[in-house]
């Protein structure tokens, strides 16, 4: 677990020991001064850590103290150094890391001498520079950079970064999930970084695509990745999205990837950008990236054929789709193939075509859609009693979808069976009081 506390004159720190038996057993904790005024306010929560920790003796602390550089740092940390010796000493003792470490980090740049006494006293140093200084001879290796207004983001964000990095080429599914936060400002906690920055007491999963994504912006922009860590973490986070449906954010993360990659790298890229703006509704676009993909499997063909069937290009539409139903695919793969190729040889007035390729369909599975493409073809070929049966059949699965009672409706005006037909075309009104044809076939019953 990390956890971010801003020390300034309204910290509750109650709040903060209210919270220590929850926290994880190993955690990092930062502390953010601006005056280092308030490091007496820090001593009285170091030695309630101290007291949680021989209390629980499997739980492990980082403390990572952020502070500008003062002279009277030295006495500060020899202070700091006497409340640690027993965990260095029983760290020691058992030749392992000391259940309680201090990490000091300078906003501001510091002296030689403070860090050979740092170092000397076990306490490893680290900097936060601003986003143009670059990192010279002699500064920690340990080095943040301040890439936002606040140190509190620059850090967090930069740690969350680094968990992305490390995990990126992980098989794991929650690879990109952050470790678990809380960052407390005067009276609030906040569950993330995210939620810091934004002051949101709740945080809900898209929130967090948006955090990563604007994280790898920042990123980018202010140095901390180069182009082939930048385009991994976005091609993966993509991936991620676009197994989850979250077509919008996944496009973003594509298209930022694509900027960055090898030309032989791109076709993977095109292919779910070109699904992706498919899904979108950006279909001139979805068309342009699927053909560029040179990827060519039953998906490719099925969303040419549907972004051409959604431009009303009718017969790119059919070449497509035909080509999508040549590969060997499951009956659930098939079924959507199904039902576009099937609403376009309704389109091309192929009515025929249309109902040889439902039937397999319907002879395996009861779907509302496909009864009611068959009904619609029996209709215009004029076969009233087979559209009837098929739109009874529809209205079976659905018994809200108010065009399926509808198309019933004129088909028993068709048949002249008028007291059945008002029946369905007032159910109809009921459900969709606008169906304008529906009022125009039931006046029309009662002029006869």
């Amino acid at each position: 677990m990390e956890i971010y506390i801003k020390l300034d004159d309204e910290f509750q720190k109650e709040k903060f020991f209210s919270k220590l038996p929850e926290i994880d057993i190993f955690s990092n904790i930062y502390f953010f001064f601006n005056d280092l005024k308030h490091f007496e306010l820090f001593f009285n929560i170091l030695e309630e850590i101290i007291n949680f920790l021989n209390t629980y003796a499997f739980c492990y602390f980082r403390l990572h103290l952020v502070h500008p550089y003062k002279e009277e740092l030295k006495y500060i940390y020899s202070k700091i150094y006497e409340f640690l010796i027993s965990f260095n000493l029983e760290g020691y003792k058992h030749q392992v890391v000391p259940r309680l470490v201090v990490f000091p980090i300078f906003s501001s740049e510091p002296s030689r001498d403070i860090l050979e006494f740092l170092e000397s006293h076990f306490f490893p140093p680290g900097v936060v520079l601003d986003e143009n200084r670059k990192v010279q001879k002699g500064f920690p290796e340990r080095v943040f950079i301040n890439f936002c207004d606040d140190i509190l983001l620059s850090v967090g964000y930069q740690n969350i970064l680094l968990n992305l990095l490390d995990n990126v080429q992980s098989p794991e599914k929650d690879w990109k999930t952050c470790l678990p936060m809380i960052v407390f400002e005067r009276k609030e906690i906040f569950p993330c970084i995210y939620a810091f920055e934004n002051k949101l007491n709740q945080i809900d999963k898209d929130s967090c695509n948006k955090c990563f994504y604007k994280l790898l912006k920042k990123a980018f922009q202010s140095k901390l990745l180069n182009f082939q860590e930048l385009a991994s973490l976005h091609f993966r986070l993509g991936l991620e999205l676009f197994e989850e449906k979250n077509m919008e954010i996944a496009e973003k993360h594509f298209s930022e990837a694509l900027k960055f990659v090898s030309t032989k790298e791109k076709k993977s890229l095109y292919y779910y950008l070109g699904i992706c703006k498919a899904q979108l509704g950006e279909y001139n676009l979805a068309i342009e990236y699927l053909k560029n993909s040179k990827i060519f499997n039953h998906n490719t063909y099925f969303y040419l054929g549907f972004s051409f069937f959604q431009k009303k290009d009718y017969l790119k539409a059919k070449e497509n789709l035909e080509k999508a139903l040549e590969f060997k695919l499951p009956l659930e793969e098939k079924i959507p193939i199904v039902l576009y190729l099937g609403h376009t040889y309704k389109e091309l007035e192929m009515y025929e075509s249309a109902i040889d390729l439902c039937k397999e369909i319907a002879e395996k599975v009861f779907l509302e859609q496909i009864f009611n493409l068959m009904g619609t073809c029996y209709f215009k070929l004029k076969a009233y009693d087979k559209a009837v049966e098929y739109f009874k059949k529809a209205i079976l699965l659905d018994p809200f979808c108010a065009i399926d009672y509808a198309n019933l409706c004129l088909s028993l005006k068709a048949l002249n069976k008028k007291e059945e037909a008002r029946y369905y075309g007032k159910k109809a009104l009921e459900l969709d009081p606008k169906l304008e044809f529906v009022k125009k076939a039931l006046k029309e019953m009662e002029n006869d």
